[in-house]
């Protein structure tokens, strides 16, 4: 049986219609309260609230949150950043125009004066341009892989909050049974004070009982209004919008089946933080292969053409031009990026331990979350097993001996409130099996239902 269904058994087709006490007549026994059917989807608001937007469950949930979030469209721009940055690498430096003048006003003062035009291109000694386009192209897989990392971040906590808000919403339910339980037994005992066979002492305590009722079911209701609330600034949607979100809390027939260590290695390998981790050590091996190309700087070349006015004796001022050719090459006598060098070799060191530390932690977070699935699913099966059963017939039990006088209409509630209680902890069990679920498909990035 689906317990959260909360189908009826005969027993509450067979309800009392006579409240009696002993050997009382029949005809004064009220109906006892029925429990009412939980509905398959729990709405994110009250029962009682106007139709709004259509049900969500998780999946659909993420995918919208995966259109809407903003967060999402902040990783895309930085994509399209990263390979603006790609087009405008490994251009060389702008070349250079000289013009100098040269005149004998404060020597001989003889009129003499040179003029001189020079053009100056520097080029690189290495592969230095090549190696910037090799990191801007790197960096355009780290921004794409950040944004998979962002994507899977987001849908892991998107799914989480629609499950929680779910369970939530189905205890908030079973408390609200539990109140009409013990609302009925509460009057039930405060129509007996009268003839004195009550206590005054059991009808303070089922009020301080529906007290506190009251206060737990208050709290659910304004986490449910939290949750809600949380969950549409995951998604992305405005405060004021509409949402309603659901989640199936049955259990499974039976439990996926384990992965292989080839099907193991391979999740590993695609998991999204593996691959942003990989990424940066590709970005931090292409920025340690540009450093150790700036170790020679740039050779320059350039081309002079001059003209000057000159006293040539005995025949007077004389003109002439002239083309040269120059060459100015860098001494290395000392590297000028060591520092840079150091950093960007740490940071492959930072990379390559820390690919190494999550690689174990996820792979020991995935068995943890497997053994953890495997436990809730054990003890789901048994609670929402024979002891649901059990109760059942209790009721049943109960229902039929209050009909022939043999029990009591407190009996009779005490045997619904023991029923709710079995399904609260069958609910209570299936959800943490839902819940070990989840956190083992994130930690192998299955990105649908097990």
């Amino acid at each position: 049986m689906n317990p959260f269904n909360f189908r009826h058994p005969r027993p509450f087709i067979f309800s009392i219609l006579f409240l009696g006490l002993g050997t009382a007549s029949l005809a004064q026994r009220p109906r006892p309260r029925p429990l009412p059917t939980l509905p398959e989807s729990a709405s994110a608001f009250r029962s009682d609230a106007p139709p709004v937007a259509a049900v969500l469950t998780p999946e659909t949930a993420v995918e919208r949150a995966l259109e809407l979030h903003p967060i999402l469209r902040l990783a895309e721009h930085r994509i399209a950043q990263a390979e603006a940055r790609v087009r405008h690498a490994g251009i060389r430096a702008n070349p250079q125009l000289g013009f100098s003048v040269r005149s004998d006003v404060i020597g001989d003062q003889n009129s003499e004066h040179a003029l001189e035009v020079e053009l100056r291109q520097r080029f690189p000694m290495t592969d230095r341009l090549q190696k910037e386009k090799d990191l801007r192209r790197v960096q355009v897989d780290l921004a794409r892989a950040e944004l998979g990392e962002a994507r899977h971040a987001l849908s892991s906590t998107v799914r989480a909050a629609v499950l929680e808000h779910a369970i939530e919403a189905k205890q908030e339910t079973l408390f609200r049974i539990q109140r009409g339980i013990n609302q009925e037994v509460l009057s039930f005992l405060e129509s007996q004070r009268e003839t004195g066979e009550i206590s005054p002492l059991d009808i303070n305590e089922a009020q301080l009982a529906g007290k506190k009722l009251e206060r737990e079911q208050r709290s659910l209701e304004l986490r449910l209004q939290q949750s809600i609330a949380v969950l549409k600034r995951h998604i992305g949607l405005g405060p004021t919008a509409d949402l309603r979100v659901s989640a199936d809390l049955t259990l499974p027939a039976q439990l996926p089946m384990k992965a292989t260590a080839h099907q193991l290695a391979h999740q590993l390998e695609n998991h999204p933080e593996i691959q942003l981790v990989r990424h940066r050590i590709a970005a931090a091996q292409a920025g340690v292969a540009l450093e150790q190309s700036k170790k020679y700087e740039d050779l320059s070349l350039g081309v002079t053409l001059g003209q000057d006015k000159a006293v040539d004796a005995p025949d007077g001022l004389d003109r002439n031009a002239f083309l040269g050719f120059g060459v100015s090459v860098p001494l290395p006598l000392r590297r000028q990026n060591q520092r840079q060098l150091a950093d960007a070799e740490g940071a492959v060191r930072m990379a390559e331990t820390e690919l190494m530390v999550l690689g174990k932690e996820l792979a020991h977070t995935r068995a943890i979350a497997r053994l953890r699935m495997e436990n809730a699913f054990l003890l789901a099966r048994e609670t929402n097993g024979d002891i649901i059963t059990l109760a059942e017939k209790n009721l049943k039990d109960a229902q039929e001996a209050h009909a022939t006088g043999l029990a009591t209409f407190t009996q009779v509630q005490r045997a619904q409130q023991s029923l709710v209680d079995v399904l609260r902890a069958a609910l209570n069990a299936s959800a943490d099996y839902h819940r070990a679920a989840s956190a083992y498909r994130n930690s192998i990035h299955l990105g649908r239902h097990l």
